[in-house]
This record gives structure tokens, sequence and C-alpha cells, in this order.
């Protein structure tokens, strides 16, 4: 509600948009629409966005202590992925953290697509539509909260990695400071604090190696389409 109050008086000050409409039913029916997608967007963005900051939490409390999983979970891990005993709680950490924000991140490019969407529909290529430096404000607002979802996977996946890596580092040194050193156990932890440290699948890959901005050709590629889009916006012209 605060959301909205907000976004009615900052459009009453800066102008409310244009509407295209020839008769009281199309003005009312463009209300009515508009007003569905703009719930069903902030719905949405909302949802996702909660349900990261849940993921993060789930995955702070995972990285408070030491994880003993279960003797299943265990098993699974040392025969089935190969895990030595010694890094078998680590690597489940990860890979559950992996697996979770894996199902999570698709879900953040609805709100996206939603917000696209309802820019694209406001192009004077279709009617004589504008868009409002308020409306602009509002639509940054709502992308840069739909964003936070990634931060919030980003931020948790981070945590669980160094939480990983400072065990096994732990171990390795317990290992050496006994009086049998085993070289071939240690070993083993390094690879897998290297593997730990290399991972690059779900909220583990930094944003900017996305495959949808790799797709671009790179950040540089991808505000040149952004700078195409405004002027096609502000336009109404495909080209420029």
């Amino acid at each position: 509600m605060v959301f909205f109050a907000a976004a009615l008086l900052l459009i009453c000050q800066t102008g409310m948009p244009n509407v295209p409409a020839r008769d009281d039913f199309a003005f009312n029916a463009n209300l009515v629409i508009i007003g569905i997608a703009i719930f069903s967007t902030l719905f949405l963005t909302i949802w996702v966005v909660e349900n990261a900051r849940l993921c993060k939490k789930l995955i702070e409390h995972l990285s408070i202590n030491p994880s003993e999983w279960h003797a299943e979970a265990i098993a699974w891990a040392t025969k089935e992925k190969c895990i030595a005993v010694d890094c078998v709680n680590e690597w489940l950490d990860i890979y559950l953290v992996t697996q979770l924000t894996k199902i999570m991140q698709p879900l953040i490019w609805g709100p996206i697509g939603c917000i696209a969407l309802m820019l694209l529909a406001r192009s004077p290529v279709t009617d004589n539509w504008d868009l409002p430096w308020g409306l602009e404000i509002i639509f940054v607002f709502i992308l840069c909260y739909a964003i936070s979802a990634e931060v919030f996977l980003q931020r948790g996946a981070q945590q669980a990695r160094t939480k990983a890596v400072d065990q096994l580092t732990d171990k390795i040194r317990n290992k050496r400071n006994e009086g049998e050193k085993n070289e071939w156990d240690i070993k083993r932890i390094e690879v897998e604090i290297e593997r730990i440290k290399d991972l690059r699948e779900g909220a583990f890959l930094p944003w900017y190696q996305l495959p949808v901005l790799q797709s671009f050709g790179g950040l540089s590629s991808l505000w040149l389409a952004l700078q195409y889009i405004t002027n096609l916006l502000e336009n109404g012209s495909l080209g420029h």
C-alpha cells in the first residue's frame, strides 16, 4: 500500500501518462488492464524476492555451524559421487546451495519479463503512448527490486563457499599437525577446495557471467542494446 501511494503521488507530480483512448469504454478498459498488470507484476516480484530472501536465510543457518548430514546422504555422496569422507559434509552443503539456487534463479526472469513487456507496450510504435519520467522511476524501482533477488542468492552462495573452504582448510591444518601425516587425504581435500572455489553453477556463477549477458556479447553490447531500446521508446521509430 505504501508503494502504491508513493507511486500515485509521484505520477501526479510528474504528469499522468497519455492514454490514446477514443471513448470512455476504451479509457476504463485501459485502467482495468493496467491495474491488473501492475498488481500482477508487483505480486510476482514480491513473491520471487521473498523466496530468494528465505533461501539466503536458509543458507545463513546452514553456514553457522559445521553440518552433520544424515548417513544416507553421506553414503550417496561417497558412493555415487566419489566424494572423500573428509569432504562429504562440506560437499553436501555446496551441492544443496547449488541445486536450490539453480531452481530459484530462473524465477527472477518472470518479473523482469513483465516489466519489459509493460515498457514495450507503452512504446510510441504501437500508438500515441508516452513514458513520463515519474513512471520511468517506478519501473526502475521495480526492476531493481526484482534484481535484488539475485543479490540475495549470490550473497548466500558466497557465504556457503567461504564456510566450506574455511572448514576444509582447517581439516588440512589439523592433519598436518598430526604425528602421522596422510598426504593422500590432504591432497584430496585440496582438490575439493579448488573445485569449490572454481564452481560456476547456480548462484556461484557471477552475475556478469550469466548466459543471457554472454549472449549479448558482454556488458558493452548489452549497454548498446539498452540504448537502442531507449531510443525506440522515446522516438517511436525503429531507425535512429
